[in-house]
């Protein structure tokens, strides 16, 4: 058995920023701290595309458009493959109210990957908020299958 000792976080450590920035966000509500934690993680290691995607969420979310495009380009631009990021770029027009917007963007991420069922359940619930009850339906199976 390991001594039990303190964790102390060091300024180097981006994922450990971006760790505890997400608790800050996510289980605090603290997005003050939660923003500062993510911003730190970035100057700890400006090519982290999960700390950029992490920010964008966290920006989506408080509706911080041109910001949370702005993280969600980088991180884009840094791991272009990603297919849950591409799938989260959504939450922008999502928490914008442009369901439609969301639709184009979640459309767009199963067309470069059919099989990723995060995508499909995502455009699920945007077809549930428009009352499109039999869309979302079929596409919950989507991501189910």
């Amino acid at each position: 058995m390991l001594p039990s000792a303190p964790l102390r976080l060091t300024s180097r450590c981006a994922h450990a920023h971006l760790a505890l920035g997400w608790i800050q966000h996510l289980y605090d509500w603290d997005w003050e701290s939660g923003q500062a934690e993510f911003e730190r993680a970035l100057q700890a290691n400006p090519s982290f595309a999960e700390a950029y995607h992490l920010k964008g969420i966290f920006l989506a979310v408080r509706q911080r458009v041109p910001e949370a495009e702005e993280a969600f380009a980088r991180a884009l631009e840094l791991d272009p493959l990603s297919q849950v990021i591409r799938t989260h770029t959504a939450m922008v027009p999502f928490f914008s109210n442009d369901p439609a917007g969301a639709e184009l963007r979640l459309q767009a991420a199963i067309d470069m990957d059919a099989s990723f069922a995060e995508a499909y359940w995502n455009l699920g619930m945007v077809y549930e908020c428009q009352e499109r009850y039999q869309n979302a339906a079929d596409t919950f199976q989507k991501a189910i299958q």
